[in-house]
């Protein structure tokens, strides 16, 4: 097999469209498309194939990371070409990538199909924005489209902690700060102490952790703006996993904070589109003044997630309202829609 140089293998992943490349030894290529994952050629990789590789994606320090820690996660240019997220990590003894193709342009928030009630959120002067969803539901992206918004409609300073960079932001009206942990900064909590002292009006998260959400509410209480990524199978679900995976002594006075601090929770799924077409996103959205706040700082989370569903939160979505406007539009499938409405039921808060 010719040497494999990704700059080629990154020519032909964005000729077809994919989305991800999928490089493990003993199976060929694989490019994700569509949601869709199948071979882009026949010949099966050896090691020294995918060593080769990852050496032309990392500096030889993240290579000494990557064969120290096992696994990680940088980003990856090609000057003319575009970026890439670019996971590296051992299994079995092999090495094993997952590249994830990053889109030149920052998508517009209309562009997404984000509904108004988000949107609305971003006028928010402090307090916290989670933006939740399951691995791979494009929870960057929309994080990086609220920014784009903030950074056009506002003058401000925007100051990112993300592992690793993805979407490169542009100042716009304002001035923006991007800070990649692992080399700008040595963790998220190293990150999340120096910010306090950077000035920044709005600052941007990657991900947040239960361990951190102390720091973090303490930042909007002096007036900041955060919007975070988090994980979660739903709104509400996002929402009591940062509070319950505290201890249980720091739990009510999380809780009472959120309340205080929590503007909103948008969450989202992407779901197959119709007949080959790109995946569409659905965003359910918890607005989190008047109820919802009671609600969050009596951890009624159950109760909050059964006000939602029945439409009883002003400024909200459910998800099965924004499912239910997707399939009408034709965007996804009746089937697609009547299956993801159904796993809506088994959708719990975590609590």
């Amino acid at each position: 097999m010719p040497v494999l140089v990704f700059k080629d293998l990154a020519q032909q992943a964005l000729a077809q469209g994919a989305s991800d490349i999928v490089i493990a030894v003993g199976a060929p290529i694989m490019f994700r498309t569509s949601g869709v994952l199948a071979q882009a050629d026949r010949a099966r990789l050896v090691p020294a194939d995918v060593d080769r590789l990852t050496n032309q994606l990392l500096t030889e320090s993240q290579r000494q990371r990557l064969d120290q820690g096992g696994e990680i996660d940088v980003s990856h240019s090609l000057l003319g070409i575009g970026r890439f997220r670019v996971s590296a990590f051992y299994q079995r003894g092999t090495l094993g990538l997952v590249i994830r193709v990053i889109p030149t342009a920052v998508p517009q928030a209309t562009d997404l199909g984000l509904p108004h009630q988000a949107i609305r959120l971003t006028t928010a002067n402090g307090g916290l924005i989670l933006v939740a969803g399951p691995p791979a539901s494009g929870r960057t992206t929309t994080v990086a489209a609220l920014c784009e918004l903030l950074l056009n409609h506002r003058c401000m300073h925007l100051v990112t902690l993300e592992r690793p960079v993805e979407y490169l932001l542009r100042h716009g009206k304002s001035v923006v700060h991007q800070r990649e942990v692992g080399s700008d900064t040595a963790s998220f909590e190293s990150g999340l102490r120096s910010v306090a002292r950077q000035a920044a009006d709005v600052i941007m998260l990657s991900q947040l952790q239960p361990a951190w959400l102390p720091d973090t509410l303490e930042l909007t209480g002096a007036g900041t703006l955060v919007l975070a990524a988090v994980a979660g199978r739903s709104a509400c679900d996002a929402l009591s996993r940062l509070v319950l995976r505290l201890p249980p002594a720091d739990q009510d006075e999380a809780r009472r904070r959120m309340a205080d601090c929590v503007r909103g929770v948008i969450c989202q799924q992407l779901i197959p589109g119709q007949a080959g077409a790109r995946p569409q996103a659905a965003f359910e959205v918890v607005d989190g003044g008047g109820v919802a706040a009671q609600y969050i700082a009596g951890g009624q989370w159950d109760r909050l997630q059964q006000k939602l569903a029945e439409g009883l939160l002003p400024g909200s979505l459910p998800m099965s309202q924004a499912l239910a406007n997707l399939a009408a539009t034709g965007s996804i499938s009746e089937s697609e829609h009547m299956r993801r409405v159904a796993a809506l039921g088994e959708t719990g808060t975590g609590a």
